[in-house]
């Protein structure tokens, strides 16, 4: 998956992410990605590596040169290779679950990187529910929300993302803070990106594993008059020729079904 953190986005890339036309709302929506991320590190700052990690992880499954390694950096230093294995196993072979939490905030800050994996990694994220996450501290269980949140709507709104990247991010949002949720980020979208995911959805089918209840709401959602009214404002505007037409045979198969 190909992300950027908000703060990293111009020494990789030199330039601003394509996240619509308005500079004012492109710069309110870095500094929202930024400041839940600040947030992330401050709430789950009191965790700690304390004691010897060797001894709260499998001699068979983890070996000294990757808890070295895990070790040797600050934790916001630390890259997707150096904390990979323990992303994977942590808490059922690799330490506990204060361990986890240490390394959390910058887990989940690798998600926004460019080039990123971690994204489709059926393992790292179920790390959260193998971990019951919802029964943590509640300021612990608001600051992954809001991160999540926020990084949705920084994809949601990026005309350079992809389709597998709205799948993938949209997978996550559904099974974490919930689907309604995430389509109410999603309607509140200005890239024109936005509409062409919902053109891909339907032409291309849809392929997200968020499960029978959340892709039935999904599905309805889809003939709603709001995302018929987003497609309208896209369709007026100047947009190629191709695009228009995908655009207006999609249009007319969600009108058909439409649903108050």
């Amino acid at each position: 998956m190909k992300y950027y953190r908000m703060d990293a986005l111009w020494q990789v890339t030199g330039k601003r992410m394509h996240l619509g036309e308005n500079v004012k709302e492109i710069e309110i929506m870095e500094n929202d990605f930024n400041s839940k991320l600040e947030n992330l590190y401050k709430v789950f700052k009191p965790y700690y590596i304390s004691g010897n990690l060797r001894e709260r992880s499998c001699e068979c499954c983890v070996t000294n040169e990757e808890i070295k390694l895990l070790l040797s950096k600050q934790l916001k230093d630390l890259s997707e290779d150096d904390i990979g294995h323990f992303m994977r196993s942590a808490i059922t072979t690799f330490g506990e679950i204060s361990d986890y939490k240490h390394f959390l905030p910058r887990i989940l800050e690798l998600l926004s990187f460019q080039n990123s994996t971690i994204i489709d990694d059926f393992l790292t994220f179920e790390k959260l529910n193998y971990g019951e996450w919802e029964t943590w501290n509640e300021d612990e269980i608001v600051v992954v929300k809001e991160y999540l949140e926020s990084l949705w709507y920084i994809v949601i709104n990026n005309e350079k993302s992809t389709y597998y990247q709205i799948e993938n991010v949209l997978e996550i949002i559904a099974k974490y803070i919930g689907m309604k949720k995430a389509l109410k980020i999603w309607e509140g979208s200005t890239a024109d990106k936005s509409v062409e995911y919902i053109v891909d959805f339907v032409l291309n089918g849809l392929s997200m594993d968020v499960g029978k209840k959340n892709k039935q709401y999904f599905l309805k959602w889809l003939h709603s008059k709001k995302v018929l009214s987003m497609m309208e404002n896209v369709y007026f505007k100047d947009i190629d020729f191709d695009f228009s037409k995908r655009l207006s045979i999609t249009y007319t198969i969600l009108e058909r079904d439409y649903e108050e």
